[in-house]
């Protein structure tokens, strides 16, 4: 889940700036567009989908929160919009002659509420447990009775409790939650959900196995050394819960919060949260103008890719005003390796105090950062920078060098002063890191010339936001006011000043909002703007630029509102002061 500035999925932050998968032609398929209208699944497959139980899934969810009652006003108002919503689909889905007209099998969707004060609005990927999963080789064994942890072949004493996560590409440990969960929808597993997954062709294929459980292997799937045990395997899914906090309800309009439900639905039943599809998405494509079809991958999507994974692995903090290095390099000083090699510098005792303080997590993980955080990196910064040119980098040379190779990857070791001081490291370090500022930017300017763009779940959550709003009475106007509205919301959080993704500040948006998306020349004529996509690699797209996406979208698609939706009692107002009311997060006691 991305949280801040804005946030409408369940993914992390962290990993949609660090992660990038690089999509080609085949992994995306012919059967997908961006959008076609009508299109709102990949296929009527009940795997997609995962309806969980309720109570399990809170049980096992880190940081929980106070969940509102289903039947509280706040809920049932929310669950008003996605039950219009939902029919609308179904309807649909089971009027397309393409898909045999049959029923939808995506369970209803349902409406989640915690008391929180966080503004947010996501849908939660499910751990689906899939039986166990091992390769030939570790069923073989079980099959022969070879003890492998203990105990007799075939009890659960021959499987640990760590849990094995099926991917596309690998069999990794699960760490996410402590357990997963079966679905309540599924059958159950077995060769029909073998079958269902293999036609995505993945590197890991499944084969089911007369006993039960799941034999994976293929070409390509990378599996850690504890696959070669069987072992309870997690297949990830969407779960069919729409979440929301009461803070968002209780500060926007009830048109605004429509939208960002619909976007949540597009999330949904576009089953983004199973791993099955996520071939489709996140690659580079390039086109001119804005067209009413799903984009294909540029021919050098791979390459570009992999140049934009080494420099969001250097993902640099917002910019401070005021810092000495750029922030890149500051990213580095907040790294727990770097910390830990500062504290064996008796010299800069007082910069390693500094920066065991609360302000660095926030920056670590990429949170907002207050005037308090801001102010705490500068006196870090000032002791750093001060004690720096007494200390020698000595004894703690290979765990600053191991610190630096995961910060600027690539880059080559000579390139760092690791036999002098402190200094002398930050100074060599930092020159490599405004290299990489400079390679970003190479980047971005190629990004404006040719319109190149990142290809996202959340791109086409946005994009199936509006068809859906429209359908359901909205116009395209309000759709865009509406995320106007939100993003103004979230915006003051965010000054533009402190950002290093290159998005743009929201009165400059709302200006070329106002101007349908173009400059004026000094000659008078007006020419399209650029509007650019913001963090590199981030499944978030700067909010200027889903603005702009669907304000091309609502152009592109010519979309022709149903009628006006029928207001819902008690009023908007009271629902927004039940939220107020009962919405002060934590737990029950």
């Amino acid at each position: 889940m991305r949280r801040s500035p804005l946030s409408f999925t369940a993914l992390s932050a962290l990993s949609a700036l660090l992660v990038v998968h690089c999509g080609t032609a085949d992994d995306v398929g012919s059967n997908e567009a961006d959008h076609t209208a009508g299109e709102y699944i990949h296929e009527n497959a009940v795997y997609a989908w995962a309806e969980p139980d309720y109570e399990a899934f809170e049980a096992i969810k880190p940081n929980q929160k106070r969940r509102l009652a289903d039947d509280h006003a706040v809920v049932v108002r929310v669950q008003a919009w996605l039950d219009r919503y939902d029919a609308i689909v179904r309807e649909r889905v089971k009027t397309d002659g393409k898909r045999g007209k049959k029923e939808l099998l995506a369970p209803k969707p349902k409406a989640i509420v915690y008391a929180d004060d966080t503004i947010n609005a996501w849908v939660s990927w499910f751990p689906a447990c899939i039986g166990d999963i091992g390769t030939d080789a570790s069923f073989a064994q079980a099959d022969a009775g070879i003890d492998l942890d203990g105990g007799d072949a075939g009890t659960s004493s021959t499987r640990t409790s760590s849990l094995l996560r099926l991917d596309r590409k690998e069999v990794a440990r699960f760490g996410t939650y402590p357990s997963c969960l079966a679905p309540k929808n599924w059958p159950a597993p077995g060769k029909a959900l073998a079958t269902w997954w293999n036609q995505s062709k993945p590197a890991c294929s499944l084969t089911a196995q007369k006993g039960g459980g799941f034999a994976v292997g293929g070409e390509g799937c990378s599996t850690e050394p504890l696959a070669d045990t069987v072992r309870p395997g997690v297949m990830w899914s969407t779960g069919s819960g729409i979440h929301a906090t009461t803070s968002i309800i209780s500060k926007l309009s009830e048109k605004a919060f429509a939208v960002v439900i619909a976007h949540e639905l597009g999330h949904y039943y576009r089953a983004h949260g199973s791993s099955a599809y996520k071939g489709k998405y996140e690659f580079w494509y390039e086109r001119d103008a804005h067209e009413a079809v799903r984009p294909l991958p540029a021919a050098d999507s791979l390459a570009l890719g992999e140049q934009v994974k080494r420099l969001s692995s250097s993902q640099s903090l917002p910019a401070i005003p005021g810092q000495k290095v750029s922030p890149r390099t500051a990213a580095w000083f907040v790294d727990y390796s770097f910390g830990m090699a500062l504290r064996e510098l008796p010299s800069c005792v007082d910069a390693e105090m500094a920066l065991s303080g609360s302000w660095m997590t926030t920056l670590r993980y990429g949170g907002t950062p207050t005037e308090a955080v801001r102010s705490a990196y500068l006196a870090f910064e000032k002791k750093l920078l001060a004690c720096a040119a007494s200390a020698a980098v000595g004894a703690e040379r290979e765990r600053f060098l191991a610190s630096l190779g995961s910060r600027f990857p690539g880059a080559n070791e000579a390139s760092f002063a690791l036999d002098g001081t402190l200094q002398d490291l930050i100074d060599s370090a930092d020159k490599v890191a405004r290299t990489f500022d400079e390679e970003e930017a190479a980047v971005r300017e190629r990004l404006t010339k040719n319109r190149i763009g990142w290809y996202t779940t959340e791109q086409e959550a946005d994009d199936l936001a509006m068809e859906l709003s429209t359908l359901a009475g909205l116009t395209p106007k309000e759709v865009l006011d509406a995320w106007v509205e939100a993003i103004t919301l979230f915006e003051g959080d965010y000054p533009a000043s402190y950002r290093s993704d290159g998005s743009l500040d929201l009165a400059t948006c709302k200006a070329l909002y106002a101007n349908d998306f173009t400059t004026t020349k000094e000659d008078g004529t007006k020419e399209p703007a650029y509007v650019p996509i913001g963090s590199l690699g981030g499944l978030h797209h700067s909010n200027c630029y889903r603005l702009f996406n669907l304000w091309r979208e609502s152009i592109a698609h010519e979309y022709v509102p149903a009628a006006a939706p029928e207001e819902l009692s008690p009023a908007w107002s009271e629902i927004q002061e039940a939220a107020k009311r009962d919405g002060s997060g934590g737990l029950e006691q």
